[in-house]
């Protein structure tokens, strides 16, 4: 399925899929050109090259996969995007808009595309294996398919600099055969159940949590 990001050169990198022996040059290759058109150092190269490499075997035909970059290099996040060939039920939205490891209740956002339409964006602060770090999540509702966005993981406090140029992105992208449905109640539902009153996520509540999709 053909998904067209429009991006900013200048904060973001989209991610190829390439043969494993392409993968290190291609990744030093793009490093290189990206620091010297933005103006950066040897340690904003050296650390977008880490990125890339580690995003490289990540990369698949099925899903779109950037890497974002905030204000002077400070924080480096993956965004990838992909389609989920159905509508998801309020289970499978809850499985992927809230996660057991969330440290908080989410920060919820009703959000406004171009082409993807109304959607609803969670933030979570979460705590793996002892370590911190923050995620957002989008959903895009649409007609026999729903497009789903996931940023991060980033550490907690670099969330708000690489937030921006997601939001900026997915407002104006799109997806081949994507069909919104205008249903502004539904996000807003997901926005009254997400509020920091209610005890955690209701709809994950009753499966206990689960992994993101």
């Amino acid at each position: 399925m053909l998904i067209t990001i429009a991006y900013d050169e200048d904060r973001s990198i989209p991610v190829p899929v390439l043969p494993v022996a392409e993968r290190a040059t291609w990744a030093e290759q793009t490093a290189a050109a990206f620091a010297a058109r933005v103006g950066g150092g040897d340690q904003l190269r050296q650390g977008v090259r880490r990125a890339l490499d580690r995003l490289t075997v990540l990369a698949d035909d099925d899903s779109r996969l950037l890497l974002l970059i905030g204000a002077d290099g400070a924080v480096l996040a993956p965004l990838l995007l992909f389609v989920v060939p159905h509508e998801l039920d309020e289970r499978e939205q809850a499985d992927f808009l809230w996660q057991p490891s969330a440290l908080l209740p989410p920060t919820p956002t009703v959000v406004t595309t171009t082409h993807l339409g109304t959607g609803f964006s969670s933030g979570l602060a979460q705590r793996e294996d002892g370590a911190d770090f923050s995620t957002r999540r989008w959903l895009f509702f649409g007609s026999g398919m729903t497009v789903a966005a996931l940023l991060g993981p980033v550490a907690p406090l670099g969330l708000g600099l690489v937030e921006a140029v997601a939001d900026a992105l997915l407002a104006e992208s799109w997806v081949e055969g994507f069909v919104p449905r205008e249903d502004v109640a539904k996000a807003q539902r997901l926005d009254a159940l997400a509020s920091p009153a209610q005890e955690g996520w209701p709809l994950g509540a009753a499966s206990g949590g689960a992994t993101a999709g």
